[in-house]
């Protein structure tokens, strides 16, 4: 691959307006196609033993690290487990690359398996479908009849790194995801249940297959229905459960016996009578599902022999949802659940619940999540992480009753660089209380020190108390970082999240506004020191601050935000957007940073993906030239091949450099800091 520059426009601060442009560029030779190659014939090798050592930096408190420390890719980004415990799977990243290596747990012995360098080609998922050979979920980005597509493809390969193939071939060219796994057939080690568009299935929806591993031949157990889109199986890999998933409401069908399918629940998207069902328990007639109980999500069992009225509460929360997927043994018995948002465990089988207090006490105060188990329950991993600790990966071994290391996600940080994040509660101006996490920086050069507000992306996602690159980054650059849950965020019950729907730009940036005006009268930032920052929604949100409250801000900073909330709400006809955003022209412009762009009175820093499929590159080229014509300063830096998820660490290294220099600028008090050179390499 050939270097990598920014090409940048002088930049001359504007008097009464202006802008700099930059747009990336990347010469140079494009990704060659992950493919059969093992990857010990490619140019690039790491070799690691099963112990990676824990090389936290040593670095003082108060030092500022480099870029990279908090901008690269995770060193490890997953680690996985054969069903006899005997190998572990890593995926480790390094220098910009992506790697999975097969590794003895006895003996240390590493086989590298397969390797991408994140330009074109992306590793989206691996696990081990026996212990001979994984699964790898890749993406990338392509265009079908003209329209810009994510694409996904399922690669089985042995864990020497030889014989890798595409695992879903002849199948219907509209089937642009092709890696929904339905059920890993843990009686079955050699085929795995996919859903898939055959090439005799009417393209009503998928259909579910069962794959081999070894060669790819599939045979169809499950032919497509009702349009169904998501399949279920039972315990004993029979298909059970078809949810038909519309824009305003959902239907789902089960199967008993010779009744063949029946529609047993149809309900309103985002409602109180939703129904999801999560899986069966042993018992074929047990069912479990996820339902409103005041309010909050909670999950239930059902005898569906019996009743599909009648259920039992499993678990509840009176100010949380209970929201995640079941945990099951090897053999097949639910266990407990993974909660969605934090990744905390709640199990309700002694067993299990046992070990599980018992790693709490031998790694207090973090959050221990167990990746994956032997088919014997002997050898676990463990994924131990916290506000002050990115993450480390453990190999457990309940007989000889030891837990060892295997490597951190982010070995130059550690809890005497990280900054530990605290909860914190604000009102609106409404009178609703609103759940927030605030981090301060170890040591700043100024008191109170200047403030990054946050807010999050989805808009329906949920910030937490976990570790977050970005926030430890702006943190140990001295930084107050505010992320708050406003109106619309999940987690805290249906009213909660639907009371964003439709206030884009309304109710929920009021919420925003009134944690920033909390946090000047409680005195714990600067208030002429504040600036906003946000990917995707939380772009968006960013944009409209200089927008809606421009006193408040010196600058803002979006990634991939939305700017044109008609054009993105109206350009592909989704009616989903339309309920939950709105269906008005004339509304929705008025709550578009690029129709309200006149209003903005400080600079602002746009970066955007070339190649980003979720909110298209177009928003924040629309926005720069709303932003000319207003006569506003501007900076655009365009990522080549980037994606939504700033998955390239050459553009995420980028983009943190750039911020560094923005926010120095800004909001530091040295206000001749100068600006990024016009001309700038990344080694």
């Amino acid at each position: 691959m050939g270097s990598f520059f920014v090409a940048m426009a002088p930049y001359i601060p504007p008097k009464t307006g202006g802008h700099a442009y930059r747009r990336i560029t990347s010469p140079g030779e494009r990704l060659k196609a992950v493919n059969a190659v093992p990857m010990h014939k490619k140019a690039i090798l790491i070799t690691i033993g099963l112990i990676l050592a824990l090389h936290a930096s040593a670095a003082a408190a108060d030092s500022r690290l480099p870029v990279s420390a908090f901008a690269s890719l995770p060193y490890i980004q997953d680690v996985n487990l054969s069903p006899s415990g005997e190998h572990i799977g890593i995926w480790l990243n390094k220098n910009g690359s992506s790697f999975i290596f097969s590794n003895n747990a006895v003996t240390g012995k590493s086989i590298p398996v397969i390797s991408t360098d994140n330009i074109e080609f992306k590793l989206n998922w691996f696990r081990w479908a026996n212990d001979d050979r994984l699964i790898v979920s890749l993406r990338f980005n392509a265009n079908r009849y003209n329209r810009p597509t994510m694409e996904t493809r399922l690669l089985s390969v042995s864990r020497d790194g030889t014989d890798a193939f595409n695992l879903v071939e002849h199948i219907r060219p509209l089937m642009n995801l092709q890696d929904n796994v339905v059920d890993w057939l843990p009686q079955d080690p050699e085929h795995i249940l996919i859903a898939i568009v055959g090439e005799r299935d009417r393209p009503t929806g998928p259909a579910v297959y069962k794959v081999n591993v070894y060669d790819g031949q599939k045979t169809r157990i499950q032919r497509p229905y009702a349009g169904i889109t998501n399949w279920l199986t039972d315990r004993q890999q029979r298909v059970r459960i078809g949810m038909r998933v519309g824009a305003e409401t959902t239907e789902v069908y089960v199967k008993q016996g010779k009744r063949g399918w029946r529609s047993k629940w149809l309900f309103d998207n985002f409602s109180h009578g939703e129904i999801w069902p999560l899986g069966f328990g042993l018992d074929p007639d047990i069912l479990f599902l996820q339902s409103y109980h005041r309010g909050r999500k909670a999950v239930f069992k059902m005898n569906i022999a019996a009743s599909f009225h009648e259920k039992e509460q499993v678990l509840s929360d009176p100010t949380y949802d209970i929201e995640g997927e079941l945990v099951y043994s090897p053999t097949g018995t639910v266990v407990g659940i993974k909660h969605l948002h934090n990744g905390a465990y709640h199990f309700w089988e002694e067993n299990y619940l046992a070990l599980y207090n018992g790693i709490n006490r031998q790694f207090p105060n973090k959050n221990n999540q167990l990746v994956a188990f032997s088919s014997d329950e002997q050898r676990y991993i463990l994924l131990s992480s916290s506000d002050t600790q990115a993450g480390v990966y453990y190999l457990g071994d309940r007989a000889q009753k030891a837990i060892t290391p295997i490597g951190a996600s982010y070995p130059e940080l550690s809890s005497h660089t990280l900054t530990a994040t605290k909860a914190v509660n604000y009102t609106a101006r409404d009178g609703t209380l609103i759940e927030a996490y605030l981090t301060l920086p170890k040591s700043a050069e100024f008191m109170p020190p200047p403030v990054i507000v946050f807010p999050h992306g989805g808009p329906m996602e949920r910030n937490s108390k976990e570790f977050d690159y970005w926030t430890a980054f702006f943190a140990n650059r001295g930084y107050a970082v505010l992320q708050m849950n406003f109106r619309g965020s999940s987690g805290y019950g249906i009213e909660f999240m639907r009371s964003g729907f439709k206030n884009w730009g309304k109710l929920m940036q009021d919420d925003i506004t009134d944690g920033v005006n909390w946090l000047i009268e409680e005195n714990i930032g600067d208030p002429e020191r504040i600036c906003i920052v946000g990917a995707s929604y939380g772009g968006y949100a960013a944009m409209m601050g200089l927008v809606k409250t421009p006193e408040l801000f010196r600058c803002a900073i979006s990634f991939a935000g939305i700017a044109d909330l008609p054009k993105f709400v109206f350009s592909q006809k989704n009616k989903i957007r339309l309920n939950q955003i709105g269906d008005s022209w004339g509304k929705l412009s008025e709550t578009s940073p690029l129709h309200q762009a006149s209003r903005m009175t400080a600079p602002l820093l746009l970066f955007h993906g070339e190649k980003d499929r979720v909110v298209p590159a177009s928003q924040s080229r629309s926005m720069t030239r709303a932003l000319d014509k207003a006569r506003k300063e501007y900076i655009y830096i365009e990522l080549p091949d980037g994606d939504h998820y700033l998955s390239n660490e050459e553009n995420r290294l980028l983009v943190f450099k750039e911020m560094e220099s923005f926010l120095a600028r800004h909001l530091d008090r040295n206000d001749d800091i100068p600006i990024t050179t016009s001309l700038t390499q990344i080694e």
